[in-house]
């Protein structure tokens, strides 16, 4: 007797693994009859499909959905609070697609250079490539890659040199990923004396092999936090882990927060009312940013340029690392001042907010070229 559906899968070479309907050799899904119903892709997950009657039902029972009611339900995630989409401001049609059009958009472009000379950007940021003794130590015995760990020991030294490793801290790391750069921080402040201060890592992925792991008594003060940066609220995440303390300010980090992301987790700490202290970030992918989460708009506006130029300048900002400075130096050359003139913006913000901000190189060119 057959124990499962008889109908053979020939993508998987094998039997249906489904048990057959009662006195027949075949599931319900095989079963004669069901193999001329039409199938649609689910609209929440097009990786499976369902039967186009059963389309309704399945939307309330898919596991996309409950998953997405479940993350919803969380007391600390507010849908798109974080991506400035309540900003209103003068909006003109969107950009070209890429790549920019031939001839180049000479005016765009002259307006860029004396924005970038009128600001003295080439001057504002300064090479301060430091590092951290624990991190260049484990570095040492090969536990990371060294490209990143170079980038890591980096954040950490700046943020010695600021005094933010102290007990009075609570670091958030946005972008967290594996959580390398946090697992690091945790050991740079237990080398620092520092046994208390809670780590919480934030990412939108989930993750298998976590290097929180390696914290082992310590997952106490180690959070991970399954959750879009651009839906969080920072104050409730730190009530809900009874991290909140009227004695503790928040350090936000990250190595790397893609494009809009940096403009997210910047909104996020912005409404943080628990104190903020500090903020290291490294900023990287100014090709994915765009006019909508943008935190400053007011200062592309006041320099005249409206939604249309900024994602003119976010596409011309690829070229400081896609196009090779022997052939296409001028191009090159546009493209970091591009970048410059997006991460002034950003750097005003948070002196508006007031913080002693700046923009800093604090790896050599060649380990990180984007960053």
């Amino acid at each position: 007797q057959q124990d499962t559906c008889a109908y053979y899968l020939p993508k998987k070479n094998r039997h249906c693994q489904q048990l057959p309907v009662p006195g027949g050799t075949l599931c319900p899904t095989h079963a004669p009859g069901k193999q001329a119903l039409p199938r649609l892709p689910c609209p929440l997950d097009p990786s499976h499909s369902v039967y186009e009657h059963d389309l309704a039902k399945h939307l309330t029972v898919c596991n996309v959905a409950v998953r997405e009611a479940q993350y919803l339900a969380k007391t600390y995630i507010n849908k798109d609070v974080n991506l400035g989409k309540e900003e209103t401001t003068p909006s003109g049609q969107h950009g070209p697609p890429f790549p920019l059009p031939l001839p180049l958009p000479l005016p765009l472009i002259e307006r860029i250079r004396g924005w970038y000379d009128l600001l003295c950007l080439r001057e504002s940021v300064h090479v301060e490539e430091v590092s951290h003794a624990p991190c260049n130590q484990l570095l040492q015995e090969g536990v990371h890659a060294t490209r990143h760990g170079v980038q890591i020991s980096s954040i950490i030294g700046h943020m010695a040199q600021h005094g933010m490793l102290d007990s009075d801290k609570i670091f958030v790391e946005f972008g967290s990923g594996k959580g390398t750069l946090s697992w690091l921080l945790h050991e740079s402040l237990l080398h620092a004396g520092n046994d208390v201060s809670p780590i919480v890592m934030v990412d939108r992925a989930r993750f298998h092999h976590k290097v929180e792991r390696r914290c082992g008594h310590a997952t106490d003060r180690v959070k991970r936090v399954d959750a879009d940066i651009a839906d969080l609220e920072v104050d409730k995440m730190l009530a809900h882990f009874d991290l909140a303390s009227v004695s503790r300010c928040v350090v936000g980090i990250g190595k790397h927060l893609c494009g809009a992301a940096t403009d997210a987790t910047l909104r996020s700490l912005d409404a943080c009312r628990t104190g903020v202290k500090g903020i290291f970030i490294a900023l990287c992918c100014h090709g994915k940013m765009n006019w909508t989460t943008y935190v400053n708009k007011s200062f592309f506006l006041d320099a005249g340029f409206n939604d249309v130029n900024f994602q003119d300048v976010v596409k011309m900002s690829t070229w400081a690392v896609s196009c090779d400075p022997a052939q296409d130096q001028d191009k090159c050359e546009i493209g970091s001042m591009c970048k410059a003139l997006l991460d002034h913006g950003r750097v005003l913000h948070l002196r508006e907010r007031g913080m002693d901000a700046r923009c800093v190189q604090f790896v050599p060119y060649a380990v990180s070229p984007e960053n």
